[in-house]
C-alpha cells in the first residue's frame, strides 16, 4: 500500500462520511458573513443573518424593510463577491425572508 498525503485522502474520507455538504454549507456561510461585514460594516450587517446554504441557494433573513431592499439591490453583487471568495461558481442565489415575530 503506498503512502498518500493527508490533502488527498481527507476530501475523500469527508464525502465518504457524508459530510461534505454541511462542511460546504458553512463555510459558504461563514464566507457571506464576512463579505457582507465588508461591504456594509457591522451595523448594517447585524440585520441579516445567513440562515443556510444548499444546492446553490444561500438563505437570509433580515430583521429590517430596509436591509430587505438593500440586500436585494445588491444581490447580484454579493452573488459575485461571494463566488470570488470561494474561487467556484458556487451560489446560484440568494432567497431572502423577512424575519417576524
Amino acid at each position: 500500500m503506498s503512502w498518500e498525503s493527508l490533502k488527498k485522502l481527507l476530501p475523500n474520507s469527508i464525502k465518504k462520511a457524508g459530510l461534505y455538504d454541511q462542511i460546504t454549507g458553512q463555510s459558504v456561510i461563514d464566507i457571506a458573513v464576512r463579505v457582507l461585514l465588508a461591504r456594509w460594516g457591522d451595523k448594517k450587517a447585524s440585520f441579516v443573518v445567513f440562515v443556510s446554504y444548499q444546492e446553490g441557494k444561500l438563505k437570509a433573513e433580515v430583521s429590517s424593510p430596509v436591509a430587505m431592499q438593500a440586500l436585494n439591490v445588491e444581490k447580484n453583487i454579493l452573488i459575485n463577491a461571494i463566488n470570488h471568495e470561494l474561487h467556484k461558481k458556487i451560489i446560484k442565489e440568494i432567497v431572502i425572508r423577512r424575519k417576524g415575530f
